[in-house]
Protein backbone atom coordinates (compact mmCIF):
# COMPACT_ATOMS: atom_id res chain seq x y z
CA UNK A 1 0.00 0.00 0.00
CA UNK A 2 1.25 3.16 -0.71
CA UNK A 3 0.22 6.10 0.51
CA UNK A 4 0.67 9.86 0.75
CA UNK A 5 0.17 12.90 3.33
CA UNK A 6 1.32 15.37 1.15
CA UNK A 7 -1.26 17.96 0.48
CA UNK A 8 -0.85 22.06 -0.17
CA UNK A 9 -3.49 22.65 3.07
CA UNK A 10 -1.49 20.79 5.51
CA UNK A 11 1.19 23.74 5.30
CA UNK A 12 1.25 26.44 7.92
CA UNK A 13 -2.02 25.13 10.18
CA UNK A 14 -3.78 25.74 12.86
CA UNK A 15 -2.93 22.65 15.18
CA UNK A 16 -7.08 21.82 14.88
CA UNK A 17 -6.92 22.15 11.36
CA UNK A 18 -4.10 20.09 10.81
CA UNK A 19 -5.72 17.31 12.71
CA UNK A 20 -8.54 17.99 10.65
CA UNK A 21 -6.73 17.81 7.44
CA UNK A 22 -4.80 14.71 8.80
CA UNK A 23 -8.24 12.51 9.30
CA UNK A 24 -9.10 12.88 6.11
CA UNK A 25 -6.21 11.68 4.32
CA UNK A 26 -6.32 7.54 3.61
CA UNK A 27 -2.85 6.66 5.11
CA UNK A 28 -3.05 4.10 7.68
CA UNK A 29 -4.43 4.69 11.26
CA UNK A 30 -1.15 4.11 12.90
CA UNK A 31 0.60 6.80 10.30
CA UNK A 32 -1.55 9.18 11.57
CA UNK A 33 -1.35 8.58 15.04
CA UNK A 34 2.63 8.53 14.91
CA UNK A 35 1.69 12.54 13.05
CA UNK A 36 -0.66 13.26 15.95
CA UNK A 37 1.93 12.29 18.71
CA UNK A 38 4.26 14.66 16.90
CA UNK A 39 1.91 17.48 16.51
CA UNK A 40 1.29 17.10 20.47
CA UNK A 41 4.66 17.56 20.91
CA UNK A 42 5.21 20.70 19.23
CA UNK A 43 1.93 21.70 21.33
CA UNK A 44 3.66 20.90 24.25
CA UNK A 45 7.40 22.63 23.61
CA UNK A 46 5.53 26.06 21.75
CA UNK A 47 1.66 26.08 23.10
CA UNK A 48 -1.65 25.71 21.25
CA UNK A 49 -1.48 28.37 18.92
CA UNK A 50 1.64 26.74 17.15
CA UNK A 51 0.97 26.87 13.19
CA UNK A 52 2.43 23.23 12.04
CA UNK A 53 3.27 21.73 8.36
CA UNK A 54 3.00 18.06 8.00
CA UNK A 55 4.27 16.31 5.21
CA UNK A 56 4.73 12.45 4.44
CA UNK A 57 4.82 9.34 2.06
CA UNK A 58 5.69 5.88 2.44
CA UNK A 59 4.93 2.28 1.07
CA UNK A 60 3.61 -0.04 3.53
CA UNK A 61 4.42 -3.63 3.03
CA UNK A 62 1.05 -6.15 2.22
CA UNK A 63 2.71 -9.22 1.22
CA UNK A 64 3.55 -8.63 -2.10
CA UNK A 65 5.97 -5.77 -1.70
CA UNK A 66 9.07 -6.94 0.84
CA UNK A 67 9.70 -3.61 1.42
CA UNK A 68 8.29 -1.14 3.81
CA UNK A 69 9.56 3.06 3.81
CA UNK A 70 8.36 5.83 4.81
CA UNK A 71 9.38 9.50 5.26
CA UNK A 72 7.68 12.03 7.46
CA UNK A 73 7.51 15.74 8.35
CA UNK A 74 5.54 17.13 11.21
CA UNK A 75 7.42 21.09 11.98
CA UNK A 76 6.69 24.47 13.78
CA UNK A 77 5.74 27.37 11.38
CA UNK A 78 6.78 30.37 12.13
Amino acid sequence: MTWSLENPKSKKQSVGKAKELLAQQTAPQSIKDYVTAGIDGLVAKHGGKVLVSVNGHGKLCDGNNFMTDASLEVKEEK
